[in-house]
Order: C-alpha cells, then structure tokens, then sequence
C-alpha cells in the first residue's frame, strides 16, 4: 500500500500549530471573538521574503494557521499582522485556498458556501467557507456543484471587490452570488 506523502510544509509550523496552540490562546488575545472550535491559529516570529514568509524567532509576530488541501493534508502555512490582516504571507505558495475541506463538502453536497477576504476572517468565522489566496488559478473546478457563494455577510465594499474578482476568475460559469447573512 502506497503511503500518501504529505507535501513540504514548514516542520517548525506545523509542530507549533498542532502542539503550542490548542486553543488559539495567542490569537484571541487580539480577537477575544474567535469561536473555541475554530482552526487552530497561533503568534509566532517571520520574516518576509517577496510574498512568502519563514520562521524567525527573532522576526515580527504574525498569525499563523495551516492550509489544508480537500483531502485534510497540510499543503501550507499562512501568516498575517494583526495590524494588516488583509495582507498574508504564503511560506511555500502550495495552498491556493484556505478551507478547501469546507468546499470539497458543499460541492459534494450542492450546498453553498461562504467566501470571506482574509484568513483573520474565516478564524473568526470557525473555519467555515473559505478565503482564495491565488486567485491566478482557474476556481472553475474547485466549485463545480456549488450552486452559490454567500456574500451576504460582507460589507458592501469587501461584497464588490470579491464579486468582481469571482467573476473575472469564472468567466464562462459563475455560482449565484449574493444571499443570506452568514454567522
């Protein structure tokens, strides 16, 4: 039986994420809204280089959380500043989506989902839906079956910019946009 390998994913992270922060203690020190079923987020040093980041103890504390891919596999770490939480850092740029698991489910169940702008956010939001970090890619594949992207939640400027970005992504098909107000 072929063992799935995990792909390379920044060892001090992951250990830091699945061992130091249970319960996002670092992280709801600044957001005291974060749910205690959330997705494990924790402060730690980086340094940044371009658009990706690397551990330094010495370097600036920034939120991390670990990106999985739809099967549940660590595929990478994504860091933020508290005080830019619309600004993350990728460390090795393999993680296209954060919440892929959360879209993988609504596709297999035709079930909409709820896009948030930054990972702070979806923190914030228990981990539901899901935050695009490259937005490069072609999202096409990655929603077929979902019927609709909740936007309801958003402000009226943050709803703009992310409609505006699906749509130029999409193209050809769009899931309905828009609806109820989400948690």
């Amino acid at each position: 039986m072929a063992e799935k390998k995990s792909p390379s994913v920044d060892e001090a992270a992951l250990r830091a994420l699945n061992i130091g922060c249970k319960t996002n203690q670092s992280c709801r020190a600044t957001h005291p809204e974060i749910q205690p079923n959330a997705p494990r987020c924790l402060e730690a040093g980086i340094l940044i280089e371009g658009d990706r980041f690397r551990h330094d103890r010495d370097g600036d504390p920034a939120h991390l959380c670990i990106i999985h891919d739809s099967g549940g596999w660590p595929v990478d770490v994504v860091a933020w500043f508290q005080d830019a939480p619309g600004r993350w850092y990728l460390h090795d740029g393999l993680g296209p989506i954060l919440g892929a698991w959360n879209l993988a489910v609504a596709r297999g169940w035709g079930d909409s989902i709820t896009i948030h702008p930054t990972p702070c956010d979806w923190i914030k939001a228990g981990g539901s839906g899901f935050v695009v970090f490259d937005w490069e890619i072609n999202l096409l594949r990655l929603f077929d079956g979902v019927p609709q992207i909740e936007t309801g939640h958003l402000d009226a400027i943050t709803a703009v910019k992310l409609t505006r970005q699906l749509r130029e992504n999409f193209r050809h098909f769009l899931p309905k946009l828009g609806g109820r107000n989400a948690a």
